[in-house]
């Protein structure tokens, strides 16, 4: 029995086929975030298709199914790292923004994510013109919002922030790490303390940070860095992503790293006796 009968046998008409095919889709994705069964993956994206299919571009939703089957299409490379789903992903997000006017809500989401799959595209492909992109969309898209809405600027200014940090790795050009540095402080500071993403922005601080006194050797870089990394060790609240001791051992090399430069033993004792997570709190090691 096709999707057509079961939806025929619970009094859907083909109507209302299109809606509930994206429906499907959405349940679809779902179970495969839950399960990471590529089957789901593979239905979702089915479903999605079909779903444009039926209901056309003047579908009131066809932008937002757009938007979802890129996101399904950018899941489902780093499942296959099939380019051919990549590039499929960004025409199709292309295609929900040329849909969507500006002012509409979603359309800063949609540009958002283009700038995410365009990223991905440079770090499958190398083309810098993906990059590049990836950068001014950002920008423009983060220029364009409500100055009295900073919160909701927090995400993309991080992608952004990671963007940069990305050229600078390429190009070496220090003004991308410093502008990746000012956007990840920022993210930083707009984030509450009890915010469960406030670890891993705190994480993307040090790790710029940390480059910038590679690049510069300035103390005051490097101590900018364990400051950043101290903190995030010693953050409250639940370590969902075991973040903490990646923070931890982040900070000993930073610390061991400051010892070579300052001979100074109470640095040289924080890192070898520093304190790391364990199921049940804190211990020393």
């Amino acid at each position: 029995m096709n999707v057509d009968e079961i939806a025929a046998q619970h009094g859907f008409t083909e109507e209302d086929m299109p809606d509930l095919l994206g429906m499907m889709a959405n349940q679809g994705f779902e179970s495969y975030v839950e399960e990471q069964n590529p089957v789901h993956l593979d239905a979702a994206i089915r479903f999605c298709r079909e779903a444009l299919s039926r209901g056309g571009d003047g579908h009131p939703s066809y932008a937002s199914w757009m938007s979802n089957l890129s996101a399904f299409l950018a899941r489902q490379f780093d499942e296959t790292n099939n380019i051919a789903d990549l590039d499929e992903a960004i025409q199709s997000i292309r295609q929900a923004i040329d849909l969507t006017p500006p002012g509409d809500p979603d359309r800063e989401d949609y540009l958002n994510n283009l700038g995410v799959v365009l990223e991905m595209s440079y770090e499958q492909t190398g083309d810098m013109r993906r990059l590049n992109d990836a950068i001014q969309i950002s920008r423009q898209n983060i220029g364009s919002m409500p100055a009295d809405q900073p919160g909701k600027t927090t995400p993309y200014l991080n992608n952004l922030g990671t963007q940069l940090g990305r050229r600078y790795e390429k190009s070496g050009d220090i003004k991308d790490l410093e502008g990746a540095i000012g956007l990840a402080r920022q993210v930083v500071d707009l984030t509450p303390a009890e915010d469960s993403n406030l670890a891993g922005y705190l994480s993307n601080l040090g790790s710029k940070l940390v480059r910038l006194y590679d690049y510069t050797q300035e103390m005051h870089h490097l101590e900018e860095t364990i400051q950043v990394v101290r903190r995030s060790a010693y953050l409250e609240g639940e370590d969902i992503h075991g973040r903490r001791a990646e923070a931890f051992n982040f900070l000993k090399v930073l610390l061991k790293r400051k010892y070579k430069r300052t001979g100074a033993m109470k640095d040289l004792g924080e890192a070898i006796l520093g304190v790391i997570p364990t199921g049940n709190g804190l211990q020393f090691s």
